[in-house]
């Protein structure tokens, strides 16, 4: 088994790294810890095409592997910062696959989470028993 990094995947590491060595993320881990909000990382992490990497390619997406995404999620966590890509990721994954099936409230998202316009978060839950379903409200970030 080969466990080298192809060509694309280490332009794509050492792309993610210049990206967030634009930031201070060690300072910023520093002053969240002393009570200072953590910056918003999102538009950098749209910048650089990041929330579409999973996103098949007939959504608008990079249709990249999970292995792709785990070599800039490892420059993430390298440099102390996060952008709330791993959730986005995960579900975006997960909507690729069921856009693929036809869903059509999967095949409606993905092109805005593609780009980033709009953001995703994966929550693993199931509904209560009863039947009665429920909605998660947050507040748009970005």
């Amino acid at each position: 088994m080969n466990f080298e990094l192809t060509d694309e995947q280490v332009m794509l590491r050492d792309a993610a790294a210049a990206q967030l060595s634009r930031r201070d993320g060690v300072g910023a881990a520093r002053a969240a810890r002393d009570g200072a909000a953590l910056p918003d990382l999102w538009p950098l992490a749209r910048e650089a095409g990041w929330p579409g990497m999973l996103v098949p390619e007939a959504w608008g997406g990079a249709d990249l592997q999970l292995f792709d995404a785990m070599l800039v999620l490892q420059q993430c966590g390298r440099r102390l910062d996060g952008a709330g890509l791993i959730g986005h990721l995960c579900a975006t994954q997960l909507l690729g696959r069921a856009a693929r099936r036809g869903d059509a409230a999967a095949v409606a998202l993905l092109p805005e989470l593609a780009t980033g316009t709009r953001r995703a978060a994966l929550l693993a839950a199931l509904p209560p028993a009863d039947g009665e379903g429920w909605t998660v409200d947050a507040p748009g970030t970005g």
